[in-house]
């Protein structure tokens, strides 16, 4: 099963890495437009990572995959997905503790 699955990702990697990273730039540009009411009422570092973290998250994986799609240096696109690690980390955290 795992060696039909790793075939599959072969042949539909780049167009799969392609898809995804449309819809993480739809998410992301979704995001920063429609900003939670949760917003509002904070200040701070808090007030940054709800208004920025989701969005900037959904950002850095779109970023990541479009280097996957061109076969760009792995260590950048671990980073960026890590950044968006990061990113989300701050905002969930943002958001249970206001």
């Amino acid at each position: 099963m795992r060696e039909h699955l790793r075939a599959w990702w072969a042949a539909h990697r780049r167009p799969s890495l392609a898809a995804g990273a449309c819809l993480a730039a739809a998410m992301s540009v979704l995001w920063f437009r429609v900003l939670p009411d949760a917003v509002d009422d904070a200040t701070g570092w808090a007030w940054l990572a709800l208004s920025l973290g989701h969005g900037v998250c959904w950002a850095l994986l779109a970023a990541s995959m479009v280097i996957g799609v061109a076969n760009g240096p792995r260590r950048l696109r671990s980073g960026l997905a890590w950044a968006a690690l990061a990113s989300y980390a701050a905002f969930v955290l943002a958001l249970v503790t206001r």
